[in-house]
């Protein structure tokens, strides 16, 4: 379960501690509207907090520092095209992957879809990873594919 959050910070630390000790599984995402109030959201137990106005700022200045590369990344993320889109996969339990070097995943695929990162359980990530990175259980893979190659990966990563 996902709680999205928009408020004032007093307002925003309250429905953040209330959402916590209702459901301590939720993944709450807030807003804050100043960099110290970040700290704060976090330590009363949202798992990420955001800054529209400071993203929207980083947006403009990439499109008009490489449009070429926002045009590419809307394309991808937006969901509405078929030829590239990008997912984040769970290795499960039954995954025929764990333990194996990230060379077995691009084997059994052809490189079908491209594993542009991996998010470790520890929190750190590898990008770009090299076919010797193992693949672990609840590591998650950042993959690239088109629809149907990330429907196909999904059954054998999960």
């Amino acid at each position: 379960m996902t709680g999205v959050q928009t408020c004032a910070l007093p307002i925003c630390l309250y429905i953040v501690l209330s959402a916590r000790s209702l459901n301590p599984d939720i993944f709450i995402i807030a807003r804050a509207s100043r960099e110290e109030g970040i700290a704060k959201i976090k330590k009363a137990g949202a798992n990420k907090v955001t800054m529209p106005e400071q993203i929207a700022g980083y947006h403009m200045a990439t499109m008009a520092l490489r449009p070429a590369v926002i045009d590419f990344l809307d394309v991808i993320v937006d969901g509405k095209h078929d030829e590239l889109q990008i997912e984040e996969l769970k290795i499960g339990m039954s995954s025929e992957y764990i333990n194996r070097p990230l060379s077995f995943y691009q084997a059994q695929t052809e490189n079908s879809a491209a594993v542009l990162a991996i998010n470790r359980i520890d929190g750190s990530t590898k990008v770009n990873p090299g076919g010797n990175e193992i693949i672990n259980l609840n590591d998650k893979l950042i993959l690239m594919g088109t629809r149907k190659e990330l429907e196909k990966m999904t059954d054998k990563i999960t």
